[in-house]
């Protein structure tokens, strides 16, 4: 499977209300970046904390260029995996919008084929001011006194909030590409998820393992096969139809137990 790791290339931000743009880290985040470009002093320095809160109201824009090979671009699917992103974004890609995402804390794919071209593409994503959000979004959602944000409204968005300041931290409410970033391209199909329950038995002497995978695509003609090994030895395997669960036995269980 193709992929090509969005965080080896040249990123570039910006403050949206300045035409300068100065080198970027990704992984990373709004704060480290200024830091590095020498643009702010340092934060945990004395009460700098105190005069670097105008970051928080501002909206940032990242920006990158890649190359799509003809290898990557000959598979029949590709998608953009963006694993985190903190956390008002909007993605755009060969200046056509992606998608829009209001959550630090969970992952996204989007099917990208039909936006990529031969050659060089470029990637843009815009953080909103996390500030903004929560002064315009669930305005009927009226929050209780919040200790540790000195503003308010923080719980109104799904973001780290510890970011809005703590007992034992600075408030730096950021914003950036705060985990990987990448292209994955197939022409097979994908394994999604696959969800494990278990039962104990015989006085856990036996433990029954039921398996449901969940296909990117759902496809009736797929048989899975599962085997279940420890220390390279095989203890159980089995193999299902795509619509049935995945069942089988392990006998003589070596099950793990708590110390104290």
């Amino acid at each position: 499977m193709p992929t090509l790791d969005l965080s080896k290339t040249r990123w570039q931000f910006r403050d949206t209300t300045s035409k300068i743009w100065l080198p970027a880290t990704v992984p990373g985040c709004v704060h480290t970046d200024l830091r590095r470009a020498t643009q702010i002093p340092d934060p945990f320095y004395g009460t700098n904390e105190l005069g670097l809160q105008w970051i928080e109201e501002r909206d940032w824009e990242y920006r990158a260029t890649f190359t799509a090979t003809a290898a990557l671009l000959s598979e029949s699917e590709i998608e953009l995996v963006a694993d985190g992103l903190d956390t008002v974004a909007t993605v755009y890609l060969n200046d056509k919008k992606v998608a829009a995402t209001e959550n630090m804390f969970i992952g996204h794919r989007w099917s990208v084929k039909p936006l990529l071209r031969a050659g060089v593409n470029k990637l843009r994503i815009v953080f909103g001011s996390a500030l903004n959000y929560t002064r315009t979004t669930r305005t009927e959602f009226v929050p209780p006194i919040e200790f540790n944000d000195p503003l308010g409204n923080s719980v109104r968005i799904r973001k780290q909030p510890c970011q809005f300041g703590w007992d034992w931290g600075p408030r730096f409410v950021t914003a950036g590409i705060w985990r990987a970033l990448r292209l994955e391209a197939r022409s097979v199909n994908r394994l999604a998820a696959v969800h494990v329950t278990q039962a104990h038995t015989d006085n856990g002497r036996r433990v029954s393992l039921a398996l449901v995978p969940e296909l990117a695509i759902a496809d009736e003609a797929t048989t899975y096969s599962v085997a279940l090994s420890l220390n390279g030895k095989t203890v159980a395997q089995t193999t299902a139809a795509y619509a049935d669960e995945l069942g089988f036995e392990v006998p003589s269980p070596e099950l793990w137990w708590p110390a104290g």
